[in-house]
C-alpha cells in the first residue's frame, strides 16, 4: 500500500526469483510486475538501489540478485548494471558488500552472490575466476567460510553460498569441501523429528541443540541456514533452481 513512494530492489529481486523458480509469471505475480518494478529501480549508474524516503539499504548482494532476477526472467542485464557489480571487487579478488565503500573490504557472501550473477549473465569470466579465488583462499580446512562484519566465523549460511558459487565455476574440491562441513553440522536420526535434516548455523550451534536431546526444536536461525545449505547440497543454484525438481521429503531414519 505504500508502494508508489517505498520500494526495495533486493525484496523485489528475490520475489522475482521466487516466482521464477515456483513456475509463475514475475511479470503478473499477486497482481504486480516485478520485472518492471526491478527495472524501474536501475539507477544511471546501473545500480538497482531501493526507492525510499529513509535510508538506501540496497548493496552488492542486491546487485546480483537483481542481475539473477533478470535472466530467470529471459532479459539480458543491461551492461551498466553488470558493470556496477564488478566495480565493487577488490584488489584481493573478493567484492566489497557496500558499493563504493572506501577502503575496498572483501564480503565473501559479496563474492559468492557475484559469481552467481556473473555465471548467470555469462560474462566477466577473469572477474569472476578472481573471486572463486579468494573464496578458496578463505575456506578452512574443514571446508567452512565464514561471512563478512559480524559472520566473519564459520557458518553454513557463507559455506552454503561459497559452495554454490564453487559448483558454478567448477571448482569440484572446494565444492566437495564445503559440502562436508556442512554435513557435519547436519542433524540426522538420532535427533528430534523436527531436527532430523536441519543443517545448524555452526557447530557450537550444532552441538548445543545436541545438548538440549529430545526437546530440541528448530528455530530461525536453522532454518535459514539449511535454506543456505540447499545450495551447496544440490545440483540447484539460484539461477535455475526451480520446484519441479522438488520430491517427498526421503526419510534415511
Amino acid at each position: 500500500t505504500f508502494g508508489a513512494t517505498e520500494l526495495y530492489a533486493g525484496p523485489v529481486a528475490k520475489l522475482a526469483i521466487l516466482a521464477a523458480a515456483t513456475d509463475r509469471d514475475p511479470r503478473a505475480f499477486a497482481g504486480h510486475d516485478l520485472i518492471a518494478d526491478l527495472a524501474a529501480l536501475e539507477s544511471v549508474d546501473g545500480r538497482f538501489a531501493d526507492r525510499t524516503a529513509y535510508t538506501d539499504s540496497s548493496n552488492t548482494f542486491t546487485q546480483a540478485l537483481g542481475i539473477i532476477a533478470q535472466v530467470r526472467a529471459g532479459i539480458s542485464p543491461s551492461a551498466k548494471a553488470v558493470n556496477f557489480l564488478v566495480a565493487q571487487q577488490c584488489s584481493d579478488g573478493g567484492l566489497r558488500m557496500t558499493p563504493g565503500a572506501e577502503p575496498c573490504v572483501s564480503d565473501p557472501d559479496a563474492a559468492s552472490m557475484a559469481v552467481t550473477a556473473l555465471s548467470a549473465a555469462g560474462s566477466h569470466a577473469a572477474e569472476s575466476t578472481a573471486a572463486l579465488d579468494y573464496l578458496a583462499m578463505r575456506q578452512g580446512s574443514d571446508g567452512g567460510l565464514g561471512g563478512g562484519v559480524g559472520a566473519s566465523a564459520v557458518n553454513a549460511n557463507s559455506t552454503g553460498l561459497a559452495g554454490m558459487a564453487f559448483r558454478l565455476g567448477d571448482r569440484r574440491e572446494a565444492w566437495r569441501a564445503a559440502q562436508s562441513y556442512l554435513m557435519s553440522v547436519q542433524f540426522g536420526c538420532d535427533a528430534p523429528d523436527s531436527l532430523r535434516g536441519a543443517i545448524a548455523y555452526n557447530a557450537a550451534a550444532f552441538d548445543a541443540l545436541t545438548a538440549s536431546g529430545s526437546g530440541a526444536v528448530a528455530t530461525d536461525q536453522e532454518r535459514r541456514a539449511s535454506a543456505q545449505a540447499v545450495l551447496a547440497l544440490g545440483q540447484d543454484s539460484l539461477v535455475d533452481l526451480t520446484i519441479e525438481t522438488a520430491a517427498e521429503p526421503l526419510s534415511l531414519c
